[in-house]
């Protein structure tokens, strides 16, 4: 909240990125309110069951959000580097923006529910996790798709639009940097400062370009630097996300073990050994 009171990051370009933040702050959040009890305490089995319920989808829904905002964010990125019509249509409004974070949600909770009815799949006892069942087989299948889904996929999706940034940037900043090295001045012996033009009878100073040329390459410069910082923010979320990849795989079997320890068979195994 302190970031988005800053005014240099209150841009409508950076509304992406702001919510990329945000859904994690809300994971991190729910994790936190489990962390000195595995299961709700509630005065009657109702309240327990209805708190479960809305645990167990927003789980599921912040398990899909995670990456689909990564996702939202680089598909963003790559129409603002190889079209940027587009870009400027969709950031000229901020509802324009809101609505791609709308469908993205949607999108997330239409996946949470059609896996949860497809493997008839309810909440664990410890966490209230989704993708219990009291089938073994079926656990497992649901954490695959699930793994796939909400992470593998769009993932390599992420990486794929961030490499070809990356290429289009590079691409970009060596066609500045060779337009920088070109001359930009003619020779003092040609067009020196304060050189005249002599015609019919009449002197008439030769108009200097200096001031033109040094607001030119002042322009180029700035264009480097702007380029340097995509390259340098391509390759940040890149090693991002191939982070969160490794975050996502743990906690998807911290998940799944959890969901475990919900089954009879799981109880009996660990007591007999």
């Amino acid at each position: 909240f302190y970031v988005i009171y800053l005014r240099e990051f209150r841009s409508k370009s950076l509304i992406l990125l702001h919510h990329v933040h945000f859904v994690s702050l809300i994971f991190c959040v729910q994790y936190a309110g489990y962390y000195s009890t595995r299961s709700p305490r509630m005065p009657t089995p109702e309240l327990v069951d209805a708190f479960c319920t809305i645990s167990e989808l927003s789980w599921s829904l912040l398990r899909y959000m995670r990456m689909f905002s990564l996702f939202t964010l680089a598909l963003y990125r790559y129409i603002a580097a190889y079209n940027i019509n587009l870009y400027k249509k969709i950031s000229s409004s901020i509802w324009k923006i809101i609505g791609i974070i709308v469908v993205t949600w949607l999108i997330a909770l239409s996946l949470t529910l059609i896996l949860k009815y497809s493997f008839g799949s309810t909440y664990s006892d410890w966490f209230c996790i989704d993708g219990f069942s009291m089938r073994l087989d079926l656990i497992i299948a649901y954490y695959c798709i699930a793994f796939a889904l909400s992470n593998l996929i769009p993932c390599v999706a992420v990486v794929i639009l961030y490499k070809k940034i990356l290429i289009k940037v590079k691409e970009t900043r060596k066609k500045v940097s060779s337009d920088t090295k070109t001359p930009n001045t003619l020779p003092s012996s040609l067009n020196p400062p304060s050189s005249k033009l002599v015609v019919n009878n009449k002197i008439n100073p030769v108009k200097d370009n200096s001031i033109k040329l040094n607001n030119d390459d002042q322009i180029a410069k700035k264009e480097i630097v702007s380029v340097n910082r995509q390259v340098r923010l391509a390759k940040q979320i890149i090693i991002i996300n191939s982070i969160s990849v490794i975050s996502s795989l743990f906690l998807i079997v911290i998940d799944f073990q959890s969901v475990l320890q919900s089954l009879p068979e799981y109880f009996f195994t660990l007591e007999t050994n």
